[in-house]
C-alpha cells in the first residue's frame, strides 16, 4: 500500500461527515504531498480518538498512521497492524491489508548478497534498462539487455576514448562522454535509428532526469585553477543548457543524484577524503544549500518512498546512512544502516538497491580439522569469526584448548578478542598496540603474551594482556639495535621461561646471525637455548603440546628445511626440505598439531602466473606426520599465511591467510525496511 488509493478515499468521503472528510483530506496531503509523516500520524490520532463510534473510520486511519511508522522505520507500525487484525476483523478490506503488513514486516529487513559481477570494462545498468554499455577495444558497444544485440558507435578516433553513460528513465536514449585531446563532449543516440548526435562540451554525465528530457553534467572535466566546476542541465532535444551553479571544487569527485520528481538535485561539494558537504539544489530557482555538513558525505541515490542514501567518513570505510526527506528538507535525523562499508564503488538502483564492489587487502583466521591421515580436511576451513571477516589476525589458541585469541580493527578500531570455542562466550578488548607480531596465551589462560608495540615508531616488547580487565604489563623490552632482537616468544612447559628468537650483533650494530634464546622470568636473565640440539639458525619455531619437542625452520645450502628436536637433550632429525624454487616465510608458520603427533607448516611455490596467484606466488599448508609417514599438502590458502597453530587434545588447526581480494559484487536490498530490522 505505497499509496492512499481514490477508491479507499471515496468511501471514506461516502460516510457524509463533513469534518471527517476535511480532516482526513488535510491529514493524506500532510502525508502524500509535504512528506510531513509525523504531522500525519498526529493527525490521524486525532480522527481516531473524535470517531472512536465510526469503525470503518478508525480502522482506514489506524491503517494510514501505522503506514506512517512503518515509513519512519518505527516498531509501532506493528503493533498498529496487530490491533488492526484484532479488533476490526468486521472491516474486511483493511484487516486484509493489514495482515498483508504484517506478512511482509516478518520477511522484510536488510538483505546482503553476492551477485555476477558485470563484464571488464562495463557500466552496471540501471533497473529495467534497455541498454548495457562496455568499452571494447577502446569503442564504446551497446548491447540490448533483451535481445543481445549489440550497437558499436563510431571511432575510436586518434586519441578519443569513451566513458559508459546510463539509458534514459523511458529508455529512449543512452547517453555517454567521448574524450579526445583533453576535451570532452556529451552524446546521446538512439542505438539502431540514426548516428550519435553531440550536445555540446561537458565534464562529466551525472545523471538523467527523471522525465529524460534532460541530463545532468558538469561544465569541464580538468578545469583551470581559475576555472570552477558547474553543474549544468542540458536538454536532450536540441542541446541547450542552463547552469545551475553548484558548489564544486577543483578535483571534485561527483555524485549527483535527482530526487525522484525531478525538484531537487544532492550533491557532494568536494573530492574523496576531505572534509567536505553534502548539497541540495532546487532545479527551478538555482538555489543552493548544506543538507549535511563535515564528514566528507556522498550521495548514493534517492529512494522512492522518500529516503535519501548517503555514506559519510573522511577516510577509510564509510558508513552507509539514510535520511527522510520532505519538499527538500531533511524530515529527521540520519540513521545508519550499515557502519565501516569498506568498498570501492557504490551506487543505488531505481528500486532502492544498493550495489557496491569490494576489493582489495584481506585477512581472515581460519580453522579446520584435519582427517585421520592427514591428507585434507574433515571439517572446515570457516572463518573464525564471520563478524570480524576481512579483519581478522594471528589465531592462538589457548593451552587447554577452550579459547582462541585474535586480533581486529573493526570498524577502525583496533581489538583484541577472545572466543570460547565451547560455550561461544567472547570477550573484546580495545587493543592498546599500535602494532602486533604474534600472541600467545599464558598457561593460566586469562593473559596473552603480546609481542607489539603501545606507542608508533617504539620498539616491540613482550607484554602481558590480560584479556577480561584490559590491564597491560611489561614482561621483556628487547634492544631496538639493528631493529627487533626478540621476537616469536613462547613459554616453556613450567611458565618459568619464555623462548624467542633473537640476533647476533654485527660489529655495526646490525643483526646478524638469529638464534634461539631464553628469559627467565623471575631474574630477567636471557641465555642461548638448545645451542647443540640446533642444526641452523632458526627462523621459525613451536613446541609441541606438552612443551618436549621444539620444531623449527632454517636454511640450508639446499634449500629450507624443517627439523624436530627434544627440548631436554637430544639430536635434531629434518621431517621436512623445501626444493627447487619452494621457501617458507610468516611470523610463526609452523605448530605442532594438538595430538602432538604431526607438524603442520606454511611453504610458498613459484609458479606461472595464474588468476588464483597473479604474481606466480602459491602459498600451501602441509601436514608432516612424525610417525615416518610422508607429508602431505592439506591445502591452498590463497594468500601469505603469517601464523598457524594447533589446538591442543585435537585434529584441529588455525592459520591467518592476508591476501589480495578479487573484485567482488554485492547487493544490499531492502534498504527502506523499518531501521530496528537494518541497523548493525
Amino acid at each position: 500500500m505505497k499509496h492512499f488509493s481514490c477508491a479507499i478515499l471515496a468511501a471514506m468521503l461516502s460516510f457524509g461527515q463533513t469534518t471527517v472528510d476535511v480532516e482526513l483530506k488535510a491529514a493524506i496531503h500532510k502525508e502524500q504531498v509535504q512528506g510531513d509523516l509525523k504531522g500525519a500520524i498526529e493527525a490521524y490520532r486525532k480522527i481516531i480518538a473524535r470517531n472512536s463510534g465510526n469503525r470503518a473510520v478508525v480502522a482506514q486511519a489506524m491503517l494510514r498512521m501505522a503506514e506512517c511508522h512503518e515509513k519512519l522505520g518505527e516498531g509501532e507500525a506493528r503493533k498498529i497492524y496487530e490491533q488492526i487484525v484484532k479488533g476490526y476483523g468486521d472491516q474486511a478490506s483493511v484487516a486484509a491489508q493489514a495482515r498483508a503488513r504484517l506478512g511482509a514486516s516478518a520477511t522484510k529487513g536488510l538483505q546482503i548478497r553476492r551477485v555476477d559481477p558485470f563484464k571488464p570494462g562495463c557500466l552496471r545498468p540501471a533497473d529495467g534498462a534497455r541498454w548495457e554499455g562496455c568499452i571494447v577495444a577502446g569503442t564504446l558497444v551497446l548491447t540490448e539487455i533483451a535481445t543481445g544485440k549489440e550497437f558499436r558507435m563510431p571511432g575510436p578516433a586518434p586519441r578519443e576514448s569513451f566513458t559508459p553513460g546510463r539509458s534514459s528513465p523511458d529508455n529512449s536514449i543512452y547517453a555517454y562522454v567521448a574524450r579526445k585531446d583533453g576535451g570532452a563532449s556529451l552524446f546521446v543516440v538512439r542505438p539502431g535509428n540514426g548516428d550519435p548526435r553531440d550536445l555540446g562540451k561537458a565534464g562529466e554525465f551525472l545523471a538523467w532526469s527523471p522525465d529524460s528530457r534532460h541530463i545532468l553534467a558538469t561544465t569541464a572535466a580538468q578545469p583551470t585553477p581559475t576555472e570552477q566546476v558547474k553543474l549544468v542541465l542540458i536538454a536532450v532535444a536540441d542541446g541547450s543548457r542552463r547552469v545551475l551553479g553548484g558548489q564544486l571544487k577543483s578535483g571534485t569527485t561527483m555524485e549527483a543524484r535527482f530526487s525522484p520528481d525531478g525538484k531537487y538535485i544532492v550533491y557532494g561539494d568536494t573530492a574523496w577524503f576531505t572534509a567536505g558537504n553534502l548539497r541540495i539544489l532546487t532545479v527551478d530557482s538555482g538555489a543552493d544549500e548544506v543538507l549535511v555538513s563535515g564528514n566528507n558525505p556522498k550521495v548514493v541515490g534517492w529512494h522512492k518512498d522518500g529516503w535519501l542514501l548517503c555514506t559519510a567518513k573522511p577516510a577509510g570505510p564509510r558508513d552507509l546512512f539514510r535520511m527522510r526527506m520532505s519538499a527538500g528538507k531533511a524530515a529527521g535525523p540520519a540513521e545508519t544502516i550499515y557502519r565501516d562499508l569498506d568498498v570501492r564503488m557504490i551506487w543505488m538502483s531505481n528500486e532502492g538497491s544498493v550495489f557496491y564492489m569490494l576489493s582489495g587487502n584481506a585477512s581472515d583466521v581460519f580453522r579446520a580439522t584435519l582427517n585421520p591421515a592427514g591428507t585434507g580436511f574433515s571439517d572446515g576451513p570457516a572463518v573464525v569469526s564471520k563478524q570480524y571477516a576481512d579483519g581478522t589476525r594471528f589465531g592462538t589458541y589457548s593451552r587447554d584448548g577452550n579459547w582462541i585469541a585474535y586480533d581486529t580493527a573493526w570498524r577502525g578500531v583496533a581489538k583484541i578478542v577472545a572466543q570460547n570455542l565451547n560455550t561461544g562466550e567472547t570477550r573484546e578488548r580495545v587493543s592498546p598496540f599500535s602494532r602486533i607480531q604474534t600472541m600467545q596465551w599464558f598457561s593460566d589462560g586469562a593473559a596473552l603474551l603480546v609481542h607489539g608495540s603501545t606507542r608508533e615508531n617504539e620498539p616491540p616488547a613482550f607484554h602481558r594482556f590480560d584479556v577480561a580487565t584490559g590491564e597491560l604489563k611489561t614482561v621483556f623490552q628487547g634492544k631496538a639495535v639493528g631493529g627487533d632482537l626478540a621476537t616469536n616468544p613462547t613459554f616453556s612447559a613450567d611458565g618459568r621461561y619464555i623462548y624467542f628468537k633473537s640476533w647476533t650483533e654485527s660489529a655495526a650494530g646490525q643483526k646478524a646471525e638469529p638464534y634461539l634464546a631464553r628469559l627467565e622470568m623471575a631474574s630477567g636473565q636471557i641465555s642461548k637455548a638448545l645451542p647443540s640440539q640446533l642444526l641452523g639458525p632458526p627462523r621459525h619455531f613451536a613446541f609441541s603440546p606438552d612443551r618436549q619437542q621444539i620444531v623449527y625452520g632454517f636454511h640450508t645450502d639446499g634449500g629450507d628445511a624443517y627439523a624436530v628436536a627434544p627440548v631436554n637433550g637430544g639430536e635434531s632429525r629434518i621431517v621436512f626440505r623445501c626444493s627447487g624454487e619452494e621457501w617458507t616465510r610468516g611470523y610463526s608458520a609452523v605448530s605442532f598439531t594438538g595430538d602432538g603427533k604431526g607438524v603442520v607448516l606454511h611453504k610458498v611455490v613459484k609458479h606461472i602466473a595464474t588468476p588464483e596467484a597473479p604474481n606466480g606466488d602459491e602459498d600451501e599448508l602441509w601436514h608432516v606426520p612424525l610417525n615416518g609417514g610422508s607429508a602431505t599438502k592439506i591445502h591452498n590458502t590463497g594468500g601469505w599465511t603469517l601464523t598457524v597453530a594447533g589446538r591442543n587434545g585435537t585434529r584441529e588447526i588455525a592459520w591467518q591467510a592476508a591476501r589480495v581480494r578479487p573484485p567482488e559484487f554485492w547487493v544490499m536490498e531492502n534498504v527502506a525496511s523499518p531501521i530496528s530490522s537494518i541497523k548493525r
